[in-house]
């Protein structure tokens, strides 16, 4: 199952109390109007200088709504200054977003992907004698602590193979990882498989999905919404967000014991050959 940015982001702005998703009656380009927002009682202040995200059918625009007269309560009507590229048409879905741009949000969730991890196995070709294996294109890997293990891969037949633990070790250059195994002689080109945990891909557009846990993903979202508004809300209102922040941490590192792989990573000694002590030892 997999689930859209668009879908995360209404749903973790329902989670937050900040986001209300409806459709459109009639509009112009620089207003619209839907019957759900008509409230007589209501102040015309309610929805000043929110965000509106309008479905288009070119794509999405965003607009804030106007600080003086953006919201008719009388007649469900939102307004903007900025003209849109084209007129919303009737039942095209809008958003309305009271704390941050919807841009700003989607940038949060996709660093929220990135603290979620899945396993990931990779082949690499053995070269004959060959001691040493640039791992930079292996994209996803950006650390050494993500290598949990390699092994050989023995036997061609599938269901039939056997995979053994064998000696390495990953090393870091200037960003650059490289691979370090015991050669291997082998005229057929014998195969290694390294075992990793690789973060979840960031979404690039609304249809864009993600396999990530909904659960898990809102979560690591909504803790890094808090940890944002800590840095860039209003002074008065750090200590509220520094609480929530805390309260979102519990439940992210609840869905983690849930969800976060658990690979047994492999401890490996240092490449110390024979072990005998040099000869200019002097004991």
């Amino acid at each position: 199952m997999t689930t859209t940015l668009k879908t995360l982001r209404q749903d973790i702005g329902f989670d937050l109390g900040a986001c209300i998703v409806g459709a459109v009656d009639s509009a112009t380009t620089t207003s619209i109007t839907d019957a759900e927002l008509l409230d007589a009682d209501e102040s015309e202040t309610k929805y000043a200088r929110n965000w509106v995200k309008v479905h288009l059918t070119a794509g999405a625009e965003t607009r804030r709504v106007r600080e003086t007269d953006g919201y008719a309560p009388d007649t469900g009507t939102l307004a903007w200054g900025r003209a849109m590229s084209s007129t919303p048409a009737a039942a095209q879905e809008y958003e309305i977003h009271t704390l941050m741009h919807p841009d700003d949000l989607d940038t949060l969730i996709n660093r929220g992907l990135k603290r979620c991890y899945y396993l990931e196995e990779e082949e690499i070709t053995v070269v004959s004698g060959q001691r040493e294996y640039d791992l930079s294109s292996i994209t996803w890997l950006s650390r050494r602590s993500q290598v949990a293990k390699v092994l050989m891969i023995q036997g061609t037949t599938a269901l039939k193979q056997r995979q053994l633990p064998m000696w390495w070790s990953v090393e870091e250059d200037a960003g650059v990882l490289t691979l370090h195994v015991e050669p291997i002689s082998t005229s057929s080109g014998e195969t290694m498989l390294l075992i990793g945990i690789r973060p979840y891909a960031v979404l690039a557009s609304d249809a864009t999905a993600t396999a990530c846990p909904e659960d898990w993903v809102r979560a690591a979202s909504v803790l890094e919404v808090y940890q944002w508004l800590m840095r860039n809300g209003p002074a008065q209102d750090v200590e509220r967000y520094k609480a929530a922040r805390d309260e979102a941490a519990e439940v992210w590192y609840e869905k983690c014991r849930r969800y976060a792989p658990r690979p047994t990573f492999v401890v490996q000694l240092p490449d110390t050959g024979s072990g005998l002590p040099d000869s200019s030892v002097v004991t």
